[in-house]
């Protein structure tokens, strides 16, 4: 067993922050209530924000590294940024709007050291209603993980959720995965030296599929650990944002390029569409008949139409990422 008391670090906390100063000081506290037993530090990277992030870390967290960029960098490159620099021998990746609900590191830490040849770790995710939501996949490869885009656009994962009782069970025991939640990850460093870092041509969105990837194929394992919990805020709540939409479509284009040029770029477009519209039908029908949601459902309407339309106009049919 490792010995948490230490002057060396164990585990360095990186943190990208983009104008979420709101959810990031709770995030923070959060670390430091449920990591008391380890040595640690923490990393924050702002990406430019503009509601004083900053100043607010350094009047508040004098402890923190701090970061600042000139511009916003994106998810991979920040985290990059930060690994580079980081002490830990191992690295928790967090998302600034997540809270850690339990004090349960340790025993991670634990299970990394007799376990070496694990190389990520993700816990299970709940929304800010305490609800399960999607913390893995089994998918290893990317063919695996197409089928599996498959089944979500034609609601085939939803309905087993719905229908399923043991879609979590606290008490399960970790087990091998092919890709987790890239809201929270536990990385083992030295895996870096073989694996290499986050892939800088994702902005945002994918990078974290495509990591797991990397590690299956160096022969890593990607285990999920269901008894460390981490909140997620914006997996739910704020609704169906085109932006964030439009930018995980544009990243599993880049996604399914880099490993079957073209063709997988075309893959991507059709696998969307067809998602988009699965989601345009399910939501006109509920327009129809629950009248109390309307306004929600029809912002959710006009969003789909706006992707969909995104596909024939120049800049999607001109968006070619030049990514091998």
């Amino acid at each position: 067993m490792i010995e948490m008391h230490t002057d060396r670090k164990i585990v360095s906390v990186i943190v990208v922050n983009y104008n979420t100063w709101h959810y990031l000081r709770p995030c923070l506290e959060s670390i430091k209530e449920h990591f008391k037993p380890i040595s640690y530090e923490i990393i924050v990277v702002d990406n430019n924000s503009t509601d004083n992030s900053p100043q607010l870390i350094k009047d508040h967290y004098a402890d923190i590294n701090l970061i600042e960029n000139n511009e916003n960098k994106g998810f991979a490159k920040a985290n990059n940024q930060a690994i580079r620099g980081a002490k830990g021998e191992y690295l928790f990746l967090l998302n600034s709007d997540t809270l850690i609900l339990n004090s349960g590191l340790s025993e991670i830490i634990n299970y990394l050291e007799r376990n070496p040849e694990v190389g990520i770790i993700g816990p299970a995710i709940f929304n800010e209603n305490d609800e399960f939501v999607n913390s893995f996949s089994v998918s290893r490869t990317l063919k695996q993980h197409q089928i599996e885009m498959l089944k979500d656009a034609f609601y085939v994962q939803r309905l087993r959720m719905v229908f399923s009782r043991n879609h979590h069970e606290p008490s399960l025991a970790p087990f091998q995965v092919g890709i987790v939640n890239g809201s929270a990850m536990i990385v083992r460093k030295s895996a870096l030296a073989t694996v290499g870092l986050l892939d800088e041509r994702f902005f945002f969105c994918a990078e974290e599929v495509d990591w797991c990837f990397r590690f299956n194929e160096a022969g890593f394992k990607v285990m999920y650990y269901p008894d460390y919990k981490v909140r997620h805020y914006l997996r739910s709540g704020q609704g169906i944002n085109l932006w964030l939409l439009l930018q995980y479509h544009k990243s599993n284009i880049k996604l399914f390029k880099k490993y079957q040029g073209h063709p997988g770029e075309y893959l991507a477009r059709v696998i969307f569409i067809i998602w988009i519209l699965s989601r345009s039908l399910y939501s006109l029908v509920s327009y129809l008949f629950l009248l109390r949601e309307r306004g929600v459902i029809g912002r959710h309407l006009e969003i789909y139409l706006k992707a969909l339309i995104w596909h024939f106009t120049l800049e999607g049919i001109n968006f070619n990422e030049q990514i091998r």
